[in-house]
């Protein structure tokens, strides 16, 4: 990042490495880096979150291409979900949500990239996107499953009990 009169705008070297870099490579180089590029994406440690150059930079980042599992098609990293790896419900909610293709998926260090939009947790946001989606392709499946999901949410964290 480079200072500019308004605050930061992405380096000449971090736009290349945005564009040249796989998606893996370029998400590994901000996890492995995390402390100091937070500087500038994380909303708890810029001054301004609220500012343009920030709104911005962080879009940029979250409109990054990203394979997912069974998906042939790239998508956005903030319309992704991370491999929800040991959850009893991974296999179905992976037929309704692009699953982020990342390598050491197990590793709590990427829940950082839920600055970027990427669903973190199994809770109610990801239940609600999910009947949001499917009702917007028009599909009719049976949701009971989602229903009683969303049922047991605790209403303070709104995650699964």
């Amino acid at each position: 990042m480079v200072p500019v009169k308004e605050g930061y705008q992405l380096s000449e070297e971090m736009h290349l490495v945005m564009t040249t870099w796989s998606y893996r490579r370029f998400l590994k180089l901000l996890r492995d880096n995390w402390t100091v590029y937070s500087t500038w994406l994380d909303a708890t440690r810029v001054k301004t979150p609220s500012s343009q150059w920030f709104l911005t930079l962080r879009k940029l980042v979250a409109s990054t291409k990203v394979k997912c599992i069974g998906y042939s098609n790239l998508q956005p990293l903030e319309k992704t979900t991370l491999p929800l790896v040991g959850h009893h419900s991974q296999g179905k909610i992976a037929s309704y949500v692009p699953i982020l293709d990342i390598p050491d998926d197990h590793n709590p260090s990427w829940i950082f990239l839920e600055h970027f939009g990427v669903q973190v947790k199994v809770g109610l946001k990801l239940y609600l996107d999910i009947l949001e989606t499917r009702q917007s392709q028009g599909h009719s499946d049976d949701y009971t499953w989602i229903y009683e999901a969303i049922q047991g949410c605790d209403s303070s964290t709104q995650e699964i009990r």
